[in-house]
C-alpha cells in the first residue's frame, strides 16, 4: 500500500508530526508514505494560517522528513509538497524550489477560486450565492492550466469542486475530458483520493 498525500499539523488543517505518521504506517503496511505539506500561501488567503505550511517551517520539515527516511530503510519515506495553482501570483505556487529537484514529488491543486476557499467548510454557505456553473467551468479551467503548466507532477483531488455536492445545471463529462487530455497531453498523473 502507498500514500501519496500526507500533512502534518504544519498545514494548519492537519495533526501530528512526520515520526507519527510513519510509525502509524509502519503498522498498517504502507511501503511507501510521501509527505505533501501545503507551500506557503499569500497572508491574504491564508491569514488565520490554516491552509498552508509557513516560510519558516520549510527547513524542519525537510529535516524531519529526509531524518525519518533515513530512519526507516524498510519504507520509502519522500518529501514532497502540494502546491496551489494561484494564477497571478506564481511566486506561491512553488517559491522554494523552482527546478523540483528537492522535492520526490510535487501535487498541484485548486483550492482557491476568486480568493475563495470554495472546499473549507466554514466557507459552505458562499455556495447559495454563487453562479455553480461558472464555478465548475472556472475550476476545470484551472486544473487544466495547472496540469499543462509544467510545474507538477500529478492533480491532487483533480475533481474537488464537487465536495459539496454543489452540482452545475449541465454534464460535466465534458470539463472532466478536457482535463483528462491536458493532463495526458502534459504527462501529468491524476490523483485517485480516498478521501
Amino acid at each position: 500500500m502507498i500514500d501519496c498525500h500526507v500533512h502534518t499539523r504544519r498545514c494548519g488543517h492537519g495533526s501530528g508530526d512526520v515520526a507519527d505518521y510513519v510509525a502509524a504506517a509502519v503498522r498498517k503496511g504502507v511501503s511507501v508514505l510521501t509527505f505533501t505539506e501545503h507551500a506557503p500561501l499569500p497572508g491574504h488567503l491564508d491569514p488565520d494560517r490554516c491552509y498552508s505550511m509557513q516560510h519558516d517551517e520549510f527547513g524542519a520539515y525537510e529535516s524531519d522528513v529526509r531524518k525519518a527516511s533515513a530512519e526507516n530503510p524498510d519504507m520509502r519515506v519522500l518529501m514532497g509538497i502540494e502546491a496551489d495553482w494561484l494564477p497571478g501570483e506564481a511566486a506561491y505556487t512553488l517559491p522554494a524550489d523552482p527546478d523540483k529537484t528537492r522535492f520526490d514529488l510535487v501535487l498541484g491543486s485548486v483550492h482557491f477560486l476568486d480568493g475563495w476557499a470554495f472546499d473549507d467548510p466554514d466557507l459552505i454557505e458562499m455556495y447559495e450565492t454563487t453562479d455553480v456553473d461558472r464555478l465548475w467551468e472556472l475550476y476545470f479551467a484551472h486544473v487544466a492550466a495547472a496540469a499543462a503548466s509544467g510545474v507538477f507532477d500529478a492533480m491532487a483531488h483533480p475533481d474537488l469542486v464537487k465536495k459539496f455536492r454543489y452540482m452545475p445545471s449541465f454534464d460535466p463529462r465534458e470539463l472532466y475530458d478536457e482535463a483528462a487530455r491536458a493532463f495526458a497531453s502534459a504527462g501529468v498523473a491524476a490523483e485517485v483520493s480516498t478521501a
